[in-house]
């Protein structure tokens, strides 16, 4: 027991350590980019050249734009809830009654909160460094009213990844568990709708899919001229780190 506390103990230490940097540095970031002249020059030139991409891009851009609002967050923040529902409904045993769907709703919250946790310091951290938004964004009919560091639609995109992996990783553990609702007398069950190697391949590809789509959306931010790299790189990067460091910190009050 006492040793099962000290491994809750040190993952809450390190998710809370782990979010205090990411926190500092990519605050402290903002700032030293936002007024490097350099370096936004640079970017400016970048953004001016990948902007000479093919019209059929930037229309593309424009519907990812569209589609990784505000709006959108919640769309596919509620989409991968019901998504995880059902699947958690599948596996777990109807035997379990009332605590089946306590475990649901539990795990389900959970991982809305590390998935969403992230997107309110993404908003946050926009108001705190407020770094204007890029030259080549004048004139935009899409152009967001909220500041530019760092990316808000790469962020959402993040998002979207993170739901995938984590609703991935409650598969693959379920199928490898073998538990299945349609099981009455026990948790392990030895019918499966899919072997596990075809559930780890779906996963992965699943997993991949989230990965390009972040790229996809980081790169329309680009080619419409609303963001500069910088700001689409570090939401690519920190978000996914800021989730994992909730995700711990979730793990760590999970009840024993």
């Amino acid at each position: 027991m006492a040793e099962t506390f000290g491994v809750h103990i040190r993952k809450r230490c390190t998710g809370l350590a782990l979010a205090g940097c990411i926190i500092v540095l990519v605050t402290v970031f903002g700032f030293i980019i936002r007024h490097n002249q350099l370096l936004t020059g640079v970017e400016t030139g970048l953004l001016r050249y990948i902007g000479q991409a093919p019209q059929w891009m930037h229309g593309v851009s424009a519907v990812i734009a569209h589609s990784f609002s505000t709006i959108g967050c919640f769309v596919f923040l509620g989409i991968g809830a019901v998504l995880e529902v059902l699947l958690l409904r599948h596996y777990y045993p109807k035997t379990l009654s009332i605590r089946r769907a306590v475990l649901i709703r539990r795990t389900v919250l959970a991982d809305i909160l590390v998935a969403f946790a992230p997107m309110l310091y993404v908003m946050a951290v926009k108001w705190i460094v407020m770094r204007p938004r890029p030259i080549t964004s004048v004139g935009n009919a899409l152009l967001p009213w909220d500041p530019s560091f760092p990316s808000g639609h790469t962020s959402v995109a993040s998002l979207v990844a993170v739901m995938v992996w984590l609703i991935t990783a409650h598969w693959k553990n379920l199928s490898i568990a073998g538990v299945r609702a349609d099981n009455a007398d026990k948790n392990i069950g030895s019918t499966k709708a899919l072997d596990d190697h075809t559930v780890r391949l779906l996963c992965n590809i699943s997993r991949t899919i989230s990965v390009i789509l972040v790229i996809i959306v980081a790169c329309s931010r680009l080619i419409l001229g609303l963001h500069y790299p910088t700001d689409v790189l570090t939401a690519a990067v920190a978000y996914p780190l800021l989730a994992y460091a909730v995700w711990l910190i979730v793990q760590s009050f999970e009840s024993r």
